[in-house]
Formats: structure tokens, sequence, C-alpha cells
């Protein structure tokens, strides 16, 4: 079995509870984030399965979503995977900041992150596999988060994400 990731532009709003609140954590006021943030990349990722003599099974809505800076150090998700800049490390940090771009090793890191595919990363409280699961148990397909997070990954970006990426200009 192999997984594909189709990281596709998210546009919806996005409502984040307000920490600074004195009320309950269901019961506070969440301000709205636009997905259309120009400094900002919003993607929305769906899985598939890709299993041997049958069918894909594609989940049933977006598995999850990501929100990342386009630029500087808030860009690289995990660590940076570029070529040397510099010997001086206070010199790159500065390069970086001033002039990294998000790139597919960044949104990599992010997915890989959501995914539980990098022992290296922090793992979320829970993973992103529960649509594709159902999925799969809806085709009679029974499967454990460990057995999709040892499967092959490939991620393919929608024309759109593409396309942004190459314009991450400031």
């Amino acid at each position: 079995m192999g997984i594909t990731a189709l990281v596709k532009p998210w546009s919806g709003v996005q409502r984040l509870p307000d920490p600074a609140s004195d009320l309950e954590q269901n019961d506070r006021e969440a301000p709205a984030q636009s997905a259309d943030d120009p400094d900002r990349l919003h993607i929305s990722v769906r899985l598939t399965a890709l299993i041997e003599d049958a069918a894909p099974v594609t989940s049933d809505r977006d598995d999850f979503g990501i929100s990342m800076p386009r630029h500087g150090l808030a860009a690289i998700w995990h660590r940076y995977r570029g070529a040397r800049l510099t010997e001086d490390p206070t010199k790159e940090t500065e390069l970086l900041r001033r002039n990294h771009r998000v790139g597919m090793p960044d949104l990599q890191d992010a997915i890989n992150q959501m995914l539980g595919r990098d022992p290296e990363q922090h793992r979320p409280p829970r993973l992103s596999w529960g649509h594709l699961i159902d999925a799969l148990a809806n085709v009679g397909v029974a499967v454990t988060e460990q057995e999709l997070i040892d499967a092959p990954l490939i991620i393919e970006l929608a024309p759109a994400v593409k396309a942004q990426l190459a314009d991450t200009g400031p």
C-alpha cells in the first residue's frame, strides 16, 4: 500500500481560540483568520490509499490543513535543507531571515509532522489519519496508523499550490 497526499490551496476562514480570554475554552470568542493573507500559505491535504489490485481509497473530506508563513525563518517548518549560505552561523541565520521562501521541503516537513512520519519532530496528540482509516474500513480494509505511517508517501501539489510556491516573493 502507498499513500498520496494531494496538497490544495485552502480558501476558508479559520477560527482560532483566543488564549487571552478568561472564558472556558469552548466559550472563547475566536477571531477569524482569512486564508487570503498574502504573508501566509494556507493549504489543505487530502489523503488517498493506493491499494495493490484495488481501486484507490480517498478520504471523504480534507484530512488536515496547514497555515505557515511564506518567508523568513518561520517558513522553515523543521530544518533548513538548502546549501550553506555562509560559514558564519550568525550571518546564515540573518540571510535566512531575510531571504528564505517557503518551498517543498518545508511542506514535506509540515505534512510529515501531521502524519507522525518524522521521529525528529514533535508529534501532535492526534495524527491526521482518521478520515483515511474510516474510508478504508468502509471498503473492508482494516489498517493501523502505524501501517499508514510506514507506507510510502507521495506528495502531489495542485497547480495553484505550485504557482504559490513559485510566487513567494515579499
